[in-house]
């Protein structure tokens, strides 16, 4: 939510959702550590003034970086570039989070898009880390679309900039890049019950609403319904209709109003495309972006190994990169190389996750560089590659699957 009385009542619907900031620990605010000055750091359209710790304040930088690439690349169909530094405050500790807003937000909040910049405690004591970047990619869609989309004053309709917020916020950050479109089993049975129930709003009431009446009820209802949409327009049915939606995104950024232009791109009245979305929701697995949980996983480890194989690293087998990953081998000196660097906790993660399969298999491609493949019980392979000159930044991965 913008910076409006309604980013706070939306601070007071985040305890409800448990999307945004769930707490994995007490919530005293006793004890908290004394209160540093904000140090400044930079990159390309991106200003972050933060009292985090080195380490934290790094990966707050790596992660922003590719959160706006990932908005910029991901929704083809809005206009617009950065003309402006995007700006974030970080605090470490919830209390001078909390004391730099005016209001303090209430109770659960640990992030909020202000108008103007995007301020959050990345305060990994009191939630999660998954939860607290949930909320940066959520509000920093936010600052993103009012910054760069539309930033005359014209504001999206309030669904589809909480769509797009709810759908990013969603999002998996591999090192390299943000991996979109998973579905939380558990918001899934909560999607399909609501569906079952009738608690969604029909579309054309959902379209057409006012962000005054947005902002009247806001709800964990609301957000699921819009996240589902979103979901519904760019992946169902093996993508038919994303370039669709694209063309809607573009006729809303435009000007045109939400229903000629839904009537315009989706050639049929709001309720019958509901009740195709219904199918396709009711019809789902009960995992059904397991395939890309597994994709999370081996980009982040070719993260890792295309950093290990340009440092000078070399790896007869998978068992051996794992070995050497284990023992933190496969990251780049920090203080050399900033920008290559990767946090721990990252590559830990995909360890993990890693151990679940039996069969994975590193073996040489184009000039040597690394191919890793993970085989899959149900036949597929899924393999990630890399190319990179060894002097620019992050490689470019792709994955594949088949048979």
């Amino acid at each position: 939510m913008s910076g409006t009385s309604n980013t706070y009542k939306f601070c007071r619907l985040i305890t409800a959702l448990g999307l945004l900031c769930t707490a994995a620990g007490a919530a005293d605010e006793g004890g908290a550590p004394a209160k540093q000055p904000l140090r400044k750091f930079t990159a390309r359209n991106i200003v972050i003034y933060t009292d985090l710790p080195n380490v934290d304040a790094r990966e707050a930088l790596l992660r922003v970086t590719a959160m706006t690439q990932m908005f910029s690349r991901r929704i083809e169909g809005f206009p617009g570039e950065i003309s402006r530094d995007l700006l974030f405050y970080f605090y470490r500790n919830l209390q001078d989070y909390r004391a730099s807003l005016n209001p303090s937000p209430a109770a659960g909040s640990c992030g909020v898009y202000t108008g103007g910049e995007l301020r959050a405690a990345i305060d990994i004591p009191k939630f999660s880390r998954r939860s607290v970047w949930r909320v940066v990619q959520h509000e920093g869609w936010h600052g993103f679309a009012h910054q760069v989309i539309t930033p005359k004053g014209r504001q999206l309709p309030i669904w589809l900039d909480e769509a797009l917020a709810e759908y990013f916020g969603e999002a998996v950050w591999t090192g390299d890049g943000f991996v979109t479109g998973v579905i939380d089993p558990q918001r899934l049975r909560r999607v399909q019950k609501r569906i079952r129930t009738g608690q969604f709003r029909p579309w054309k009431t959902m379209i057409t609403l006012p962000r005054e009446k947005w902002g009247e009820k806001l709800n964990v209802v609301n957000h699921d319904q819009v996240w589902s949409m979103a979901q519904f327009f760019l992946h169902a049915d093996g993508g038919k209709y994303r370039k669709s939606f694209a063309a809607y995104c573009r006729d809303i950024a435009g000007g045109l109003e939400p229903l000629p232009a839904f009537q315009k791109r989706f050639r049929q009245e709001p309720e019958l495309l509901q009740k195709a979305y219904e199918q396709w929701w009711l019809g789902l697995g009960e995992n059904p972006t397991a395939g890309l949980y597994d994709e999370i996983t081996i980009r982040t480890l070719m993260s890792f190994l295309s950093r290990a194989y340009t440092a000078g690293a070399k790896f007869k087998s998978a068992k051996e990169f794992f070995v050497a990953a284990r023992a933190g081998k496969c990251n780049v000196d920090r203080k050399k190389t900033p920008s290559r660097w990767l946090p721990d906790h990252l590559l830990e993660k995909a360890l993990a996750e890693a151990k679940k399969y039996k069969r994975w298999e590193l073996t040489a491609g184009k000039q040597g560089r690394p191919v890793l493949r993970l085989h899959r019980p149900d036949g597929t392979t899924l393999t990630a590659t890399f190319s990179s000159d060894g002097k620019t930044s992050s490689p470019k991965i792709m994955v594949t699957a088949g048979k």
